[in-house]
């Protein structure tokens, strides 16, 4: 129940040919190392974050000025969007782990970081000086 799609019993494996050899279709040891290797190439590859999370995780402080529901705790969003950007990793079929964005995705997610405490600070700042008037 909790084993990984990639980590099946041989058994399986060999079920599955059978059941591929009955319907004419075969495949050699070097053709499955291949489809191996270049699933794990595809599984290796970074992810970039759509532009519209990066200007959210960016301007989520500004949400404070909005009239919305639970605008104190969206305006932390670009911070827990960075730090998960940044720190998000992700498992290979062979054990290794690899980070889940791309370099530049994850530069993003630093700034995000960097900038979002200060931002949240001054909008703070802001909305107590209008609150007193």
């Amino acid at each position: 129940m909790g084993q990984n799609f990639d980590q099946r019993h041989l058994g399986d494996y060999a079920l599955a040919a059978k059941l591929l050899e009955k319907q004419g279709i075969s495949y050699s040891l070097a053709q499955l190392e291949h489809l191996r290797s270049n699933r794990l190439e595809a599984l290796s590859q970074p992810q970039d974050l759509p532009a519209i999370w990066l200007v959210i995780g960016y301007l989520s402080p500004l949400i404070l000025f909005a009239p919305v529901p639970f605008t104190f705790a969206l305006s932390f969003l670009g911070i827990f969007m960075g730090a998960f950007i940044r720190l998000t990793k992700k498992t290979l079929p062979d054990g290794s782990r690899i980070a889940a964005f791309s370099i530049k995705t994850r530069n993003h997610g630093k700034w995000m970081l960097i900038s979002g405490i200060p931002l949240i600070i001054i909008c703070w700042t802001l909305l107590v000086r209008i609150w007193r008037g």
